[in-house]
């Protein structure tokens, strides 16, 4: 794990296990891992020296490193870096990357991997560079991304790089398992936006840039493609002082899917996301008993609810979080439980029976000022509207 977390321009990693006797090779990549059958280090010892031989290799990208990837290094530490892609018409571009500002990753191994890259072209404007894995069943990012150029309120793409590695190619041919699913990376450069929706700095500018998001979503909606994982992370600010319908973005399609109208085309086999986000109808389909219905815009509509919730029962002001929202039997910690039986029954008694203007005596002490924020917030946008 802090291999790949550490190095984040690592494709793979690959070790030994060895015993006295024996030696397995170890392989771990973003669709899981595997070891190699037993060897007999006695037995044979050519293949041995040639399996150390191999992990000791001085070509990074035999070890599992993107080389697209490079660094610069004074007294032991990254002082600057660059990255390789391609430009909106296909040919190979090198940027700047920022070493002012972290990166941004998902925090697991197994999965998309997603790397956030954040880099400067040669006028000095900011981008940002998005590597991950998807499984073969996904719909590539850049498809989606290509049918909301020019949208407001919606991230825009300058180019992708697609299949650039396949988890497939790296294991055997001989490899057969019931639980891999092959995952290819691709790499796509984007318009950089401002700070997370959570990371507010006054009222007007939270529900500014909310506005905008669902209105960039409705855009998005026309043009054939349902967001379907609509967050707190997922809404970004845009330039301070922008005009209306671009005072916040809405990024991050990873997990968006082609639409026909305000409906999915297809239903899906699971519903990914943060439960604290998601739909009563989206939590209620991981019951077999339940029917089970294509993800439409009202999903979506209901998650953006669920942000604003967030913002008015997480935190009493600007920068000041609620030190209880999250603790156990809070509001804000019921809709994110593991279990989505209790967060769907939790999220339906809000609804229908409490709503922001009613504080039930379960709520952490942070809750007390909700009213307050939400009554401005609503003026706010009844302005607005």
């Amino acid at each position: 794990r802090q291999i790949f977390f550490r190095q984040l321009n690592r494709l793979f990693c690959r070790s030994l296990l060895i015993t006295e006797t024996q030696v397995r090779l170890l392989h771990c990549d973003r669709s899981g891992a595997y070891k190699t059958t037993a060897l007999n280090i006695n037995d044979n010892p050519h293949t041995f020296v040639r399996l150390i031989l191999g992990l000791s290799s001085t070509q990074e990208a035999i070890l599992g490193i993107d080389i697209s990837v490079q660094w610069t290094i004074k007294d032991g530490v990254k002082v600057a870096g660059t990255i390789r892609t391609v430009d909106g018409s296909g040919k190979g571009i090198t940027y700047q990357l920022r070493m002012d500002r972290p990166c941004v990753i998902t925090q697991a191994v197994l999965g998309r991997g997603t790397v956030c890259w954040m880099a400067k072209d040669r006028d000095g404007k900011q981008i940002i560079i998005k590597d991950a894995w998807r499984v073969d069943e996904q719909i590539p990012e850049y498809t989606l991304l290509e049918r909301a150029k020019g949208i407001p309120g919606v991230v825009n793409m300058i180019a992708f790089e697609d299949d650039r590695m396949q988890t497939k190619n790296l294991r055997p041919e001989s490899f057969v398992s019931d639980d891999f699913y092959n995952r290819t990376m691709s790499r796509v450069t984007m318009l950089c936006y401002g700070l997370p929706l959570y990371q507010f700095t006054s009222q007007r500018q939270a529900i500014a840039a909310l506005c905008d998001a669902i209105q960039g979503h409705f855009n998005l909606l026309r043009a054939g493609v349902l967001h379907s994982d609509v967050s707190a992370e997922n809404i970004l600010f845009g330039e301070d002082g922008g005009d209306v319908g671009l005072r916040g973005v809405l990024i991050d399609l990873d997990m968006a899917r082609r639409a026909h109208g305000p409906t999915a085309e297809k239903l899906e086999e699971t519903h990914q996301g943060t439960h604290l986000y998601q739909s009563i109808c989206l939590l209620d389909s991981w019951n077999p008993v339940l029917a089970r219905v294509p993800r439409d815009y009202l999903d979506d509509l209901e998650s953006f609810f669920y942000v604003l919730c967030h913002i008015l029962y997480g935190y009493e002001g600007v920068n000041l979080p609620a030190p209880r929202a999250f603790s156990s039997g809070s509001l804000l910690a019921m809709w994110e439980d593991m279990d989505t039986e209790t967060a769907s029954n939790r999220k339906f008694i809000y609804l229908t029976r409490e709503g922001t203007q009613n504080t039930p005596s379960h709520r952490c002490s942070g809750h007390r000022h909700a009213s307050t924020f939400a009554r401005n917030l609503g003026r706010l946008s009844s302005q607005w509207s």
